[in-house]
């Protein structure tokens, strides 16, 4: 997704009925940046299958392509991934994974 104005550039998936699904993005000026949605049946969070609408409010030119990958396989982990701003990575594989916080520390490290 990019928007190319100086104003707010507002993305939502909304459902055939109307009903916003996800916030995608919410931002003011330009903007490049990608985001992944989960479908699946009575879905907690993401999306259900079927028709969707995307409701876009921005002041100037914007760009959004819609992919729908399959992938049969992924690498495992480790994985290191790097960027700046609203990215997606390439998929990996993981096992059940526990996590624990360390209050020292303001990030997660793997348990």
């Amino acid at each position: 997704m990019s928007h190319n104005g100086t104003s707010n550039f507002i993305v939502e998936l909304m459902s055939e009925s109307g009903e916003t699904v996800e916030l995608l993005v919410n931002t003011i000026g330009q903007y490049t940046g990608a985001k992944v949605i989960g479908v699946q049946k009575e879905a907690f969070l993401g999306a259900e299958p079927g028709m969707h609408l995307l409701n876009i409010q921005a002041d100037s030119s914007w760009n959004i392509t819609i992919r729908q990958p399959r992938f049969s396989s992924a690498p495992g982990l480790p994985q290191n991934f790097s960027g700046k701003g609203d990215s997606v990575s390439t998929p990996f594989s993981m096992r059940l994974l526990r996590f624990a916080r360390n209050d020292e520390e303001p990030s997660l490290r793997g348990a």
